[in-house]
């Protein structure tokens, strides 16, 4: 597996060196910080707490307040948010490994697997 080969290399928690060589890594903090400040200034206008930007969303495009395309950018941003905060070295390798299973046509799918021809275009198998 392409990511595994450091989970054989550790026996504890993954270094903080190594989580920082993945790329986009200060994406997280940008996200984490957009979506609490919003968050936090819809609830200072209209005075009611929200779960999350999704239901605040929501909420202002019942009211007429946003247009339905600035909704959808804040419901599209909790989602990121919520995201972020479940994902973990484990859960990164497995849906790396998983996906590398599907492309070789080891998992269970009835995909034959994804071969490049010469030119680098894919076809299934």
């Amino acid at each position: 597996p392409a990511a595994a080969w450091w989970l054989k290399a550790t026996d504890g928690p993954v270094p903080l060196r190594v989580a920082l060589a993945f790329p986009c890594g200060m994406a997280a903090p940008i996200v984490f910080d957009l979506h609490g400040r919003l968050l936090r200034e819809v609830a200072a206008v209209t005075g009611q707490h929200f779960q999350g930007l999704r239901g605040a969303a929501s909420h202002l495009r019942r009211h007429g307040c946003i247009r339905p395309s600035l909704a959808r950018q804040l419901t599209r941003l909790d989602d990121t948010a919520a995201m972020l905060r479940h994902v973990s070295v484990i859960s990164a390798v497995r849906l790396s490994d998983e996906l590398t299973a599907a492309l070789r046509g080891e998992d269970q799918s009835g995909c034959g697997g994804c071969i490049g021809d010469s030119e680098g275009r894919h076809t299934v198998s």
